[in-house]
């Protein structure tokens, strides 16, 4: 029989492993954050928004309250907020701005204080334009821009949720999106596959591309033992794993079945006294509470004593080197396509510029890669993308010319399409002008409502499948998820498909999905060129959808950037989440947007608060 002295001298031992894990550990998250609302106060900004930024890093997501590793409290976690208020102070109001939207998003601080610091940045900004507009050395001297780079991120497969120095930044694919030039930690994370974090190197000018092979959980076995748990964060709290504990001796085991714990002792009764028992399961989630700390700690400290990367940008080569392997090289054939040059790579596929050796025209040729070609499913679904474009033949949707398949490899034949993705331009230019927002919303519904006359469902709309021409002409691209609304099948599993930004709620369920998704969809969209980001974000793609499901858009007076009540409204009812409360078809929403268009007078002079 195991002895209280004994257990006591168990118990001893594993407090004394997690306070010595502790002590050599990195600084906790929480003194970085108190030290800067210490500084923050002190009038200290730029020391103060450094140790912000380093306890966002950390803990990304704001909270209305969030236990320390201590078991105290702090009440509106918000570093978001206060690195926008140090930016404010530090004359910084552009990059003030940004942080306020995620702040403003998260609904953590009170909106009264996300009001008067977005007026006090707006006033900054409007100052500043003035001031350049009319100083004369302002317009002979302009001031040095900032030193930003490009970063790109893709997945293998796409759909990760992407951090950038622990803020959620979007989905795989992504960017090129700006960031400040140095070095960076993204992070990707998707449902089924185990995280993986990168520092990436960003050179002013440049554009810096990270392509992350992602690696899946293996599904457990018939007697798993506890897996380590891989939390959000670093320093997340883990919960312990219920396999550590004993079964009750009142419970049989069956035979078949290995044991949860071994016998402590031969010698144990079957029924132990209450006190020594609860003594005895303490210990065990004390010990396995130290386990976990020791061994996040050696994590952390592999990683921080492992060599930094080498401070330059990925080559194309050791990009390359990340990509799945692809057997189709530039100057091949497939069928009568001969290949000329690589025009993009994605998770799944590569696209060419090929020629056709009929007629010598040039074609944009999507390939998919050699790992994908074992999935018949996927196969399947991409071949029939092929014959859903053949039936769609419209202005403002790319054209599918044909789909083929050569020595057991298929291809799509596809439009060459020179410009840019809406998801760039909103990078680069967002918060639109209104009258250039409901115009490229027009347009795309026009694609819309086409293809769903046709009865297919593109299901994965989003600025990336959204191209804009030099000339301002506006095209839908990449229905690789659509299917024909009345044909079963292939949509059928439990398996999400689409964007989680974009998602109606309705997604979860691929059966109940029809023409309304694409309408929700458009209105995010349509959101996000007004405001320069969509409505829903947070640190996992499930409770993105979760949002959707059930948190309302924000209030009018919550948007950062002003939005007509006419032109809110539209939102409103394209972001409806019962599909039935929506627009009944994309006809019906064309024709409230050509009649915002012809007032758009009086809709810009109408009421905006």
């Amino acid at each position: 029989m195991i002895g209280r002295k004994r257990l006591a001298a168990v118990a001893g031992c594993a407090v004394g492993l997690l306070l010595a894990a502790h002590a050599h550990g990195e600084t906790p998250w929480y003194e970085h954050y108190n030290h800067g609302i210490e500084l923050e106060t002190q009038g200290a900004f730029a020391q103060a928004f450094l140790e912000f930024q380093t306890a966002a890093r950390m803990v990304p997501v704001p909270e209305k309250r969030i236990l320390t590793d201590g078991g105290a409290t702090i009440a509106e976690y918000d570093p978001h907020y206060h690195m926008a208020l140090c930016l404010t102070e530090l004359d910084r109001p552009h990059l003030a701005a940004e942080q306020l939207k995620i702040a403003a998003n998260a609904h953590v601080t009170p909106q009264p204080k996300i009001q008067a610091l977005r007026k006090r940045i707006q006033a900054e900004v409007a100052a500043r334009s003035e001031a350049q507009s009319t100083s004369p050395a302002a317009t002979a001297t302009p001031m040095p821009a900032p030193a930003v780079g490009q970063l790109a991120v893709d997945s293998d497969p796409p759909g990760a949720t992407v951090f950038v120095d622990g803020t959620a930044v979007g989905a795989t694919p992504l960017g090129p999106t700006p960031v400040a030039a140095g070095t960076h930690v993204v992070r990707a994370e998707a449902a089924g596959y185990r995280p993986v974090e990168e520092r990436v190197t960003v050179t002013d000018g440049a554009t810096s591309t990270l392509v992350v092979p992602l690696v899946a959980i293996p599904a457990p076995t018939r007697a798993p033992t506890p897996p380590s748990p891989h939390p959000t964060h670093p320093l997340a709290t883990p919960t312990p794993a219920p396999a550590v504990a004993a079964p009750a001796p009142s419970t049989p085991v069956p035979a078949t079945s290995k044991p949860t714990a071994a016998p402590l002792s031969e010698e144990r009764p079957a029924a132990a006294p209450e006190g020594e028992r609860q003594l005895l399961a303490a210990v065990l989630l004390l010990a396995t509470a130290t386990a976990v700390g020791f061994g996040l700690w050696m994590r952390r400290r592999r990683r921080s004593t492992a060599p930094a990367p080498p401070a330059t940008t990925p080559t194309r080569d050791t990009v390359e080197q990340q990509q799945p392997t692809i057997l189709v090289e530039t100057g091949a054939k497939l069928g009568q396509f001969s290949l000329q040059s690589v025009l993009g790579r994605g998770g799944m596929a590569t696209t060419y510029r090929a020629r056709r050796g009929s007629d010598g025209q040039t074609v944009a040729l999507k390939v998919p890669h050699e790992g994908c070609l074992s999935d018949q499913t996927f196969v399947t679904r991409f071949l029939r993308e092929g014959k859903l474009g053949e039936q769609l033949h419209h202005p403002r949707i790319v054209r599918i010319f044909a789909a083929g398949e050569d020595k057991g490899r298929p291809f799509l034949a596809m439009e060459v399409v020179e410009g840019r993705t809406l998801k760039q331009e909103i990078r680069d230019h967002a918060p639109f002008a209104l009258k250039q927002a409901l115009e490229i919303t027009r347009d795309i519904a026009e694609a819309l409502d086409y293809a769903h006359a046709k009865g297919v469902v593109h299901r994965d709309l989003k600025p990336e499948n959204v191209m804009i021409l030099p000339d301002g002409t506006v095209k839908v691209m990449d229905f690789g998820i659509a299917r024909l609304a009345d044909q079963p099948g292939l949509t059928t599993s439990n398996i999400f498909l689409g964007t989680p930004l974009y998602a109606a709620p309705e997604m979860v369920d691929p059966k109940s999905v029809d023409h309304r998704a694409d309408l929700y969809a458009l209105g995010i969209i349509l959101y996000e060129m007004l405001e320069g980001g969509v409505p829903f974000t947070a640190d996992s793609p499930f409770r993105v959808l979760e949002m959707h499901m059930r948190q309302p858009l924000p209030t009018r007076e919550q948007l950062a950037y002003p939005v007509p009540a006419a032109v809110w409204a539209t939102i409103q009812r394209l972001c409806e989440k019962d599909p039935a409360a929506r627009y009944p078809k994309a006809e019906s929403l064309l024709v409230e947007l050509n009649h915002l268009l012809q007032n758009f007078s009086t809709v810009e002079g109408g009421d905006v608060f």
